[in-house]
């Protein structure tokens, strides 16, 4: 197993990952979380080639998707679309529900990586209170 920090930005952080799972994200990820100490890792064969794994093969581990494989989940099996613009060092987050085309758009946030996280604990919200109201 290859260790890293360098790219481990680029994946949702452990909180996060662990609420998708609640939520049912099963895609195929190449980064996952070990239980129980919940440190990250890359998935590598044994030819030291990157691997991929699903949450429905970990058991208690935790697989650790990509910010866009997240955002790309929740519009394709959700039918929201979430997105974070930066402009001048000020990033705003916006959620457009496809079927209803419905906007949801936050108020200013000076970091990129704080809106990205921001719209995706509001995309888990959204769905959660939607899985409540069923």
């Amino acid at each position: 197993m290859i260790l890293t920090e360098d790219i481990e930005l680029e994946f949702v952080p452990i909180f996060i990952a662990e609420k998708l799972k609640e939520l049912g994200f099963d895609e195929p990820c190449f980064g996952y979380y070990k239980h129980p100490n919940n440190q990250f890792a890359i998935i590598v064969d044994g030819h030291n080639n990157v691997g991929v794994k699903r949450n429905s093969e970990f058991g208690k581990a935790c697989s650790a998707p990509l910010w866009q494989q997240v955002f790309r989940w929740f519009r394709d099996k959700h039918g929201y679309h979430g997105s974070v613009d930066s402009v001048d060092k000020i990033a705003e987050w916006k959620i457009v529900s496809i079927h209803l085309e419905k906007a949801i758009r936050s108020s200013s946030i000076h970091a990129y990586d704080d809106a990205q996280l921001v719209c995706v604990e509001k995309l888990i919200e959204i769905i959660e209170n939607n899985k409540k109201s069923l």
